[in-house]
């Protein structure tokens, strides 16, 4: 994993804004730029349907219904 390479993983949609928050409040208080276009959200497991916009830096994070991290499907 590289400093610049994260998952964020939560239960709730309130858990998952709650941490997307604290980066978001860490990144300005020590002058980090998360690039929104280079983020997106996933729900695992049986309850795929979730209505919810997730924000970073005022910016939405879109959704996607698949991603590669470090090359991998998941």
């Amino acid at each position: 994993m590289y400093a610049d390479d994260l998952i964020l993983l939560s239960s709730s949609v309130s858990g998952l804004q709650a941490m997307l928050n604290t980066c978001d409040l860490y990144g300005k208080s020590h002058a980090l730029v998360f690039n929104v276009k280079k983020n997106s959200c996933d729900v695992v497991g049986r309850h795929r349907h979730v209505d919810a916009l997730f924000f970073l830096d005022d910016q939405v994070v879109p959704w996607t219904d698949k991603f590669k991290y470090f090359r991998c499907a998941l």
